[in-house]
């Protein structure tokens, strides 16, 4: 096989967050339903929230996706591949240690 693998990853650490909050719960909070209330019906009396779909929100950390290429011939190690050039660019660290590969492109 001849060409390369252009691999996209992120850094993990033991701290990310990633919670999934459904609208109806963010809007049964009484702070929240008020902020959107007075952001979208101000000075207007009387006013309800209601849900029409069901829907949800997912609050999680911003991570800078970082890429790495290699040869094809090496697919089976690519995530070794991936952890070495974190290394090498210095961004696993204590509590940052693993990596989770995003996405795999033929170039």
């Amino acid at each position: 096989m001849t060409g390369e693998l252009m691999i996209k990853y992120i850094v993990l650490c033991d701290g990310d967050l990633e919670v999934t909050v459904s609208l109806a719960e963010l809007l049964a909070d009484e702070k929240i339903a008020r902020a959107i209330k007075n952001a979208f019906a101000k000075g207007k009396r009387d006013i309800e929230a209601v849900i029409g779909d069901p829907g949800s929100m997912t609050i999680k950390n911003k991570k800078t996706v970082r890429t790495v290429t290699i040869p094809k011939e090496n697919f089976m190690d690519a995530l070794t591949l991936a952890e070495e050039d974190a290394r090498a660019k210095k961004l696993l660290k204590k509590g940052c240690d693993r990596i989770e590969i995003i996405d795999i492109e033929t170039q």
